[in-house]
C-alpha cells in the first residue's frame, strides 16, 4: 500500500511540472533514470509551455533578477571535449541559451525545431544547448542519435540554470547582441513561439 501511494504522489509531481508548476526537490531526485510508471507522461504530444521539473528547490534565492532589458549574469560552462566557453566571448551575438536533458520529452520534442532554427541563421544567432546533470557519455550518444548540431555544453550540478532562475525543463533564455534579457520561456517551444521569440532578440 505504501508503494502504491508512493508512486501516486510521484506522478501528480510530475504532472504538476509538466504543465509547468512548482513542485518539491524529491520530485526526480534522480534525472537519469525513468520509472517505467511515469515513462507515458514524457512522450508527445506536448503542448507549448509544457515542462518537466528539474529537481531543483523551487524558490530559491537567486543571484539575479530577470528583467527583461537588463543585462544577464556572466556564465561559465564547459563542452563535452573539455573546451570552456564563457558568456564574454559571445558578446555580440543574440542568443538562445536552452536548458535540457536527454530524459525530458518535452526537450526531446523541442530540439529538432532548435536546430532547424540555428540552420535558417547561422551567423545571426548562436542557440547553446546546456545540458543539465546528465554524463558526458549519455549526452555525446543521445546528441548522435537525434543529430543535435548545436553546441552543447555541460552545467553538471545546476548551477548556470540556478543562476538563471530554471525550475523546469526545458527552459530557454534569450539574449541580445548587448547581452540584454529579452525573454524567458518556461517550458516547451513550438516554431512560431521560437521564431517570434528569436526574432526579438535580433531586434527585428
Amino acid at each position: 500500500m505504501a508503494g502504491r501511494l508512493a508512486v501516486g504522489l510521484l506522478v501528480l509531481l510530475l504532472v504538476a511540472g509538466c504543465r509547468g508548476a512548482p513542485g518539491p526537490d524529491a520530485a526526480i531526485r534522480d534525472p537519469g533514470r525513468v520509472p517505467p510508471e511515469i515513462e507515458g507522461l514524457l512522450k508527445p504530444p506536448f503542448v507549448p509551455g509544457d515542462s518537466l521539473l528539474t529537481g531543483s528547490v523551487p524558490g530559491r534565492p537567486g543571484l539575479w533578477d530577470p528583467v527583461e532589458g537588463q543585462p544577464v549574469p556572466a556564465f561559465s560552462l564547459s563542452a563535452p571535449d573539455g573546451a570552456s566557453l564563457s558568456s564574454e566571448a559571445l558578446s555580440g551575438r543574440a542568443l538562445a541559451i536552452n536548458f535540457w536533458a536527454s530524459w525530458c520529452g518535452p526537450c526531446r520534442h523541442e530540439i529538432p525545431l532548435l536546430v532547424d532554427r540555428q540552420a535558417e541563421l547561422p551567423e545571426d544567432l548562436l542557440i547553446l544547448a546546456v545540458n543539465v546533470r546528465e554524463s558526458e557519455s549519455k549526452i555525446v550518444e543521445f546528441a548522435t542519435e537525434v543529430g543535435m548540431e548545436l553546441p552543447i555544453v555541460l552545467d553538471p550540478d545546476g548551477s548556470v540554470g540556478d543562476l538563471f532562475g530554471v525550475r523546469g525543463l526545458p527552459t530557454t533564455i534569450f539574449v541580445d547582441p548587448q547581452g540584454n534579457l529579452t525573454a524567458t520561456w518556461r517550458g516547451v517551444l513550438d516554431q512560431a513561439k521560437l521564431n517570434q521569440l528569436t526574432d526579438a532578440s535580433l531586434g527585428r
